[in-house]
């Protein structure tokens, strides 16, 4: 069997919907084919993020995500490529995007405005 053929590739994916836009793409949720892990799909143009002044940030989030080991961090569980995008596979956290939380809360969150945090 090729090296090829054992890389995680977008194939080894169902994606089954946009759970998030941002800047250089989006994040949709994705169940890995093999496994029937459901997983945040985080799916940034190669073209967008590559014409952007600072590109290290893509690295620093992947980085952050393979290397921290926290429960408050998302783990990353696999980044990968193709000609066209840049692919990172994470924890999926239902229950939505905490940026809506900030905004409602005027970017300040305490336990009151969470429902207690235990």
């Amino acid at each position: 069997m090729s090296l090829k053929k054992l890389r995680v590739s977008i194939n080894d994916f169902d994606v089954k919907g946009i759970i998030g836009q941002g800047h250089f793409g989006e994040i949709q949720v994705a169940r890995e084919r093999g496994t029937e892990n459901v997983y945040a799909l985080k799916i940034l143009h190669k073209a967008d993020v590559l014409s952007q002044q600072n590109v290290s940030f893509y690295d620093e989030e992947r980085n952050i995500m393979a290397t921290a080991n926290s429960q408050w961090i998302t783990q990353l569980h696999y980044a990968f490529q193709d000609q066209h995008n840049l692919y990172l596979a994470m924890d999926f956290h239902p229950g939505g995007d905490l940026l809506p939380l900030l905004n409602k809360h005027d970017t300040q969150l305490n336990e009151a405005s969470v429902g207690g945090v235990a």
